[in-house]
């Protein structure tokens, strides 16, 4: 129908609005060729020929000024001032003048006034000196183009665009060929079905790169949460459509494009992951948990819901998976390279050098290609640690088990590839990599030593999560044996050795508590033989089934802390000492890494301390049933040994109360030694041997008091240890009186004792 109208003769717009026309004929009354939009849908749209300026004609009486003539069309220029106005909603235009690489003059011209004002000669005068002046507008100045006609023709064809474009992930050709009035409109998404590789490879790059455009308003504040997510949805979209022309090119027999195809799934992960910043993040806005305290000093993607983490952690891995087997042929073919030029520079050769130079730029090419797949791959690394650690924590909040466990066990193997990609990378300005590694070791054993205690204290890991103690032991033993892996490669002085230190509390013990050899008996400082050792860990297991393993993951627990805490304060002396490398970007505030390091040795201490009270419990029944008396000794050595452990703790973090309620379990212990006569190896047997005892269990609750100061800090805890420490006054108080009497004192010791 339009062609039809076109080849009668029947005016257009811009012929109308030139007065082609006869003026006493309404535009409403003709049949112009231009149909109604609404209602008709063309594939052809028809606008002015390329003679006559898109949306009206151009002035007979247009400036021909130099810089106009310069500058080519005027048309063109004056269109894109107005259009880019029009469509960023900008009242003014700015028209800076320039001469010779100077501003000579700044013009402010309104926005409706640009069509008419803008290539005025006036308007263009740089002859006076600098000013900033707002052009008037002229009366009697004819605009270049109608900004009606250009409104309706603009709209008619994005309405076409709009209603002939509606296939995703597609890419359209608009084209007007010149002296013709159609404008033609191509899909060309449908040249990938025809075994082209060029256009593959163009529309898989677009499609990228307009998806890179995107993220920056996916994640503008400026914009609503509705168009964020409409801008991530086709983000994704795009990336998708991306990624599966790159897997045609693929299949074509085309290059595998591994970086690439890297990067996409990088930056679908990220869509996921939208709204969290660096690994420190700041998550003080979420609610702070009694087992799971949240602090700077925890991984990130906080406020990412679980179905996105587990959605990004596919991409990630998929990633990995693309772009692994690229650098290690990469790196086999740089140790290629250096053994040739090792085998050339030893033999002789009196001719030219143009081949050795040849091999030194191959390689020094090979060098920066490994440099740079190393640093892509160690990010899809580092994020995949924080995206898992992150479901860790949120499947130990659930009491998912099996969930829990297999988060772990994926943080440990990726932060063993982490540490295998950075022992590659010649460059040694990495301190912040090498510091991230640290922080994401510790938060991996802090998750832990979490699990293990909570399994510990919470009868429903059993109920809800179907596990048993041996799933977590076995599970803390896997993390450890992942992340030590090529110990044979290691040497003294690597950077990464952190990984293969063992937890300070198994040093202190000569290796008896560790996750291999999770013994609750510890003897360091009393002449035990092992047979006695290996007896009182054999009446230990034959404890019930839930004791026993709660004592054994208490243990693991334990380590686990004890681990996270040695790594965390050699962060602290990293950055102290060498805070001229550190990045800001990673820089921790004292306070901060106080609080998280406070928070560990407050986690280690109370497991500890129910260690302690396990072993004093069963030592008790030990002493009633007056059997295995040698047995229940080595018990009381070790049950003072953790409450040691855990006063050491709490005295480090200023827990006061949990130190005063420990100093009276240590007050027990030296009570049982009192009664029991049990002598340590560095003291002589002696008759004042349970009053020496008695002393040192009411110095322990003077010390309590002391650390709490005053009782309004804690009135229970206070009158808790006042109670316990008049009964110890009372009991040494009577046995001082009987031993200076020189009478028999059994009776009267015994019927004190019921006192306590």
């Amino acid at each position: 129908k339009l062609a039809m109208l076109q080849r009668q003769g029947k005016p257009t717009y811009a012929q109308q609005a030139a007065g082609d026309v006869q003026d006493n004929t309404s535009i409403a009354g003709l049949p112009f060729a231009a149909p109604d939009y609404d209602r008709v849908h063309l594939q052809t749209c028809s606008v002015p020929s390329s003679t006559t300026p898109l949306g009206g004609l151009l002035s007979e009486r247009s400036q021909k000024t130099p810089q106009a003539l310069a500058d080519g069309n005027p048309v063109c220029a004056v269109l894109d001032a107005y259009l880019d106005n029009i469509m960023a909603n900008v009242p003014q235009l700015a028209l800076c003048l320039r001469e010779k690489g100077l501003i000579q003059s700044v013009k402010l011209l309104e926005t409706e006034d640009i069509p008419s004002s803008l290539m005025l000669r006036s308007t263009l005068e740089t002859s006076d000196t600098f000013s900033i002046s707002k052009i008037d507008t002229v009366a009697d100045g004819k605009p270049l183009f109608s900004p009606q006609i250009m409104d309706m023709n603009a709209t008619s064809l994005l309405r076409f665009l709009k209603s002939n474009c509606t296939r995703n992930n597609s890419t359209y050709l608009l084209q007007r060929e010149a002296g013709h009035s159609d404008i033609q409109l191509y899909d060309i998404s449908s040249i990938s079905a025809q075994r082209q590789r060029k256009w593959i490879w163009w529309l898989a790059m677009m499609s990228y790169r307009f998806a890179l455009r995107l993220r920056h308003l996916s994640i503008n504040e400026a914009e609503s949460s509705a168009r964020q997510r409409a801008f991530r949805s086709r983000q994704r979209s795009l990336l998708q459509n991306a990624l599966n022309l790159l897997d045609d090119l693929t299949d074509m027999g085309g290059s595998a494009n591994e970086t690439l195809c890297a990067a996409v799934r990088e930056n679908l992960a990220e869509t996921f992951l939208v709204g969290t910043g660096n690994v420190f993040d700041d998550q003080r806005n979420d609610p702070v948990d009694i087992d799971r305290p949240v602090t700077t000093s925890s991984p990130p993607y906080a406020n990412v819901s679980v179905d996105a983490l587990n959605k990004a952690q596919d991409h990630l891995q998929l990633g990995i998976k693309k772009l692994l087997p690229f650098f290690e042929s990469t790196r086999k073919k740089m140790e290629r390279s250096k053994d040739f030029q090792n085998d050339s520079s030893i033999k002789v050769s009196d001719g030219n050098s143009s081949s050795s130079d040849d091999d030194s730029v191959t390689g020094e090419a090979l060098s920066l290609e490994l440099q740079s797949i190393s640093l892509q791959l160690f990010s899809l690394h580092h994020k995949l640690i924080n995206v898992s650690l992150r479901l860790a924590e949120h499947h130990l909040s659930n009491y998912y088990s099996s969930s829990a466990m297999q988060a772990l066990r994926t943080s440990a193997r990726t932060i063993a590839g982490a540490i295998s990609i950075l022992r590659h990378r010649e460059s040694s300005q990495e301190t912040h990599l090498r510091l991230s590694l640290r922080y994401q070791f510790t938060w991996l054993w802090e998750h832990c030593g979490h699990f293990a205690r909570s399994f510990a204290a919470d009868e429903l890991w059993r109920e809800r999560g179907h596990a048993c103690g041996d799933d977590i032991i076995s599970v803390l033993r896997d993390v450890e044996n992942i992340v030590t892996v090529d110990t044979d490669l290691f040497n003294p002085g690597d950077w990464f050795n952190f990984v293969l230190s063992d937890a300070p509390i198994t040093d202190d013990t000569g290796g008896l508590v560790s996750l291999h050899e999770i013994s609750s008996i510890v003897e360091k400082e009393f002449a035990t033989t092992i047979s006695e050792v290996q007896k009182a860990t054999k009446v230990l297991d034959q404890q019930k089934t839930i004791q026993r393993e709660k004592r054994r993951v208490l243990v693991s627990a334990c380590v686990s802390y004890s681990r996270a805490i040695g790594i965390f304060e050699e962060i602290i002396r990293i950055e102290d000492a060498d805070k001229s490398t550190k990045d800001t970007s990673f820089a921790q505030d004292s306070s901060s890494s106080n609080e998280f390091l406070s928070l560990l040795r407050q986690r280690l201490g109370d497991s500890c301390n129910e260690i302690g009270k396990i072993l004093l419990q069963e030592l008790r029944h030990l002493i009633s049933s007056k059997k295995d008396i040698p047995t229940a000794e080595i018990m009381l050595h070790s049950a003072q040994f953790w409450f040691d452990e855990g006063l050491t703790a709490f005295e480090s973090c200023r827990d006061l109360r949990n130190l005063a309620l420990l100093r009276c379990n240590l007050c027990q212990c030296w009570k049982i030694r009192a009664n029991t006569g049990f002598i340590s190896s560095n003291e002589e047997p002696s008759a004042s041997h349970a009053e020496n005892c008695l002393q040192t269990a009411a110095d322990h609750l003077q010390k309590a008091h002391e650390a709490l100061g005053e009782r309004e800090v804690d009135p229970v805890t206070w009158d808790m240890v006042s109670q316990e420490l008049a009964a110890t006054f009372l009991v040494l108080g009577v046995r001082r009186r009987q031993s200076a009497l020189g009478g028999g004192s059994s009776p009267v010791f015994a019927q004190a004792l019921r006192l306590s």
